[in-house]
């Protein structure tokens, strides 16, 4: 996508129910992290979500939505050009799986991740905690997209917003769904955030997990989804 190419995106909401099949096999395995709230002493934040939120009233986007960007959250620690599109076998219990402490998936995906709380906490709503469930989820439609050439919310097999919360083994009540293609990681944040429907599921209070994932197009340009769930 050249420089300063608009970017193209797309929002769904599921308020249904569903109970993924039994999955066994193995998965990183994490404590259950801290999840300090808004209120929290910003260190205590910064060590927990990769952020603090952001100070700042007027926005930082084109259309003026979104509050953070880069200055905004933690980058130091990760490598923002190691995209991974590797799709494991469904390998997740019926249970929440923890990522470690301010991480979710790869290093471009917990950049989302972070991006996201920011914009929550600079709101005074509660941070989405990590289900490595979700971003599997995430990362199978964001990699169907990348090899496939298109954007969608249904996967190139047919597959369904909900088909990809079963086959993770999501005992879900709700379901939202973000994807896109833009110029990079930062910029699809950004225009999520100008977009209502897109900004409604970052900013819900329905939703309590979250996975993302991004991936390099060839040629330029990055897609990406955002899974975020509500859970029995």
């Amino acid at each position: 996508m050249p420089h300063g190419a608009k970017a193209v995106f797309l929002a769904l909401v599921l308020g249904l129910s569903g109970c993924g099949d039994d999955a066994s096999g193995s998965f990183p395995s994490h404590p259950p992290p801290d999840t300090p709230g808004p209120g929290a002493d910003p260190g205590v934040l910064m060590a927990a979500w990769g952020t603090s939120g952001s100070s700042r009233e007027e926005g930082v986007s084109p259309g003026g939505h979104a509050r953070c960007n880069l200055e905004d959250v933690r980058t130091d620690d990760l490598d923002l050009a190691a995209f991974d599109l590797e799709v494991p076998k469904r390998p997740y219990p019926d249970e929440v799986v923890h990522d470690a402490q301010a991480h979710c998936g790869a290093d471009p995906d917990t950049l989302l991740f972070r991006l996201v709380n920011c914009e929550r906490l600079s709101r005074g709503l509660s941070p989405y905690r990590c289900d490595l469930r979700a971003q599997w989820a995430a990362r199978r439609q964001t990699a169907d997209q990348v090899k496939k050439d298109f954007m969608g919310h249904e996967g190139s097999d047919g597959s369904s917003l909900a088909d990809r919360a079963n086959d993770a083994n999501l005992a879900w009540s709700a379901l939202g769904e973000n994807v896109a293609y833009a110029g990079s990681v930062l910029q699809m944040h950004l225009s999520w955030m100008d977009s209502e429907g897109h900004r409604a599921n970052i900013l819900s209070t329905t939703f309590e997990y979250m996975g993302a994932s991004a991936g390099a197009k060839k040629g330029g340009g990055v897609r990406g989804t955002e899974f975020f769930a509500a859970l029995w």
